[in-house]
This record gives C-alpha cells, structure tokens and sequence, in this order.
C-alpha cells in the first residue's frame, strides 16, 4: 500500500492517506507517476545491501543486552534472596517452579529478537544519487521510502562505541514541514554507505 502525507493540510495525519490500498509491487511506479511525474522507485536489486558487519552489530546491541540484563537479573534477585534469608544461592531450588518459566520465556524472546534481526537484514535496502534518497526499513513488515533532498532539512549520524569498532553507522533525516512523518530512521550501514549519503546531500 502507499500513503502520502499532505504538507500544511489542516490534518496531515489524515490528509492523503492510504492513496493506492493494497496494490501489486510492480503497480507502485506506474500508479505513483501518474500522481508525481518526477517518482522514481528502485527495485531491491538495484539497492545496497547491509553487510556482515551491520547484522553482528544489531546482535551485539540487542540479544546481547537481553542476555546482560537477564543474567544481572537474576545475579540481583539471587544475592537479595541469599541476604534476607542466609541460605545458599540456588536459583533451581525452591523457587524453580519460577525460574524455569522465566528461563523459557527469555529464550523464547531472544529467538524472536535474533529471526527478527535476520528478517531484519534481507529486508532493508539504501540507495542514493545526487538529488535523492531510496531508502526500505523493516524486518517481519516493511516501509519504503523515496526522499528528495530539497525535502530534507537536516542529516544526524549516529554511532555507538560497537558501530566505531565494527565500522558501522546509522543516520536519521528530519523532513521539512510534516509533523507527522518528521523523521526517518535508517538502519545501520558499513560507514563508507553511509559517509557517501551525507557527503551526497
């Protein structure tokens, strides 16, 4: 499906939206020309790719932290439990008709979280010229976006202490005028992809 938001419209959530509903991919371009004569929609296979790199530094950002947290989690209710009741640390004790649960429903969340990653890293897509940004964001569902530079008031890079390491980076665009799609976040990409979108701008 495609929506457009209508800038200045005195409701710009609603304004335009849901302007082709449920439509075959291939229709999009044709369709959208009629309305915009100057839209141009890239294919997946004429985008760039995330690399290695960008998938291990999710990874690292999100399971990773579960399994951290979780574990200090445990380590924290363990110690109070030994503290207040001087017996030994146990955590498939007396209390394993509550750990286990928790242990399973943990494991059940980091596999989502690692499919969701990896659905993650065939789905999105980036791709740039001189004038124009293609950009498709998702994992399980999934946005595409084409973005004129005239559009575009500002470009955020952003890199975490894990993206300098790996050589990864992120960036987000504020759009000019709409207050309802003001922002786009993109995914993390090799930092040359993403050093070469902010020089094109």
């Amino acid at each position: 499906s495609v929506n457009v938001i209508n800038v200045g419209g005195e409701d710009e959530d609603v304004d335009g939206q849901w302007l082709f509903p449920a439509i075959p991919i291939e229709s999009i371009e044709p369709l959208m020309k009629q309305v915009l004569p100057e839209f141009e929609f890239k294919k997946p296979e004429e985008m760039e790719k995330r690399s290695k790199k960008s998938l291990i530094r999710d990874i690292l950002d999100g399971p990773i932290e579960i399994i951290i947290w979780s574990l200090i989690g445990f380590g924290i209710g363990e110690i109070i439990a030994f503290v207040s009741s001087g017996h030994q640390i146990d955590v498939f004790g007396e209390n394993q008709f509550i750990a286990v649960p928790i242990i399973v429903v943990i494991g059940l969340v980091l596999l989502y979280s690692i499919l969701c990653l990896f659905f993650k890293q065939s789905v999105c897509r980036i791709a740039f010229d001189k004038d124009r940004l293609w950009v498709r964001e998702g994992s399980l569902n999934w946005n595409y976006h084409v973005i004129d530079y005239s559009k575009v008031q500002y470009m955020r890079g952003k890199q975490k202490l894990v993206s300098r390491i790996l050589g990864t980076k992120g960036v987000s665009l504020h759009i000019l005028a709409s207050r309802v799609a003001s922002n786009v976040y993109v995914s993390e990409y090799d930092s040359e992809v993403i050093d070469g979108l902010m020089k094109s701008f």
